[in-house]
């Protein structure tokens, strides 16, 4: 059986592994806070609405949108709406100040080559 001592510095193991746990928790939480309070403010500030966007998007590569989200990581407040058509999906990012829409390289396209055929050995 365990000494008391050795029990005891067992359970404030525990107690400070939860503490951490908490505390990270909290901080992660606060973090993702702050990051929708940005992405709020850059909303709120854009010129074009997320379904204008989306809009844009199917007119110009005539399709439909089946994905749209808003990318953080673009300097100026930026969508990028996934398009569907005959010709299969494009991602395409619109940016909100000046409505230019460009097509973004695919998934496909960055493992398969060029063309989107598979490379022969």
């Amino acid at each position: 059986m365990p000494s008391k001592k050795k029990t005891a510095s067992l359970i404030g193991l525990a107690a400070l592994a939860a503490l951490a746990t908490l505390s990270l928790g909290t901080a992660t939480a606060f973090a993702a806070q702050q990051d929708d309070g940005q992405e709020l403010q850059r909303l709120e500030s854009s010129k074009m609405s997320l379904a204008q966007a989306v809009q844009a998007a199917e007119t110009e590569y005539k399709g439909k949108a089946v994905s749209a989200s808003l990318d953080m990581k673009q300097s100026s407040t930026t969508f990028v709406v996934e398009i569907m058509n005959a010709s299969g999906s494009q991602s395409v990012a619109v940016d909100t100040e000046t409505g230019k829409l460009t097509a973004l390289q695919t998934k496909d396209e960055n493992e398969d080559g060029e063309n989107g055929a598979e490379d022969a050995d």
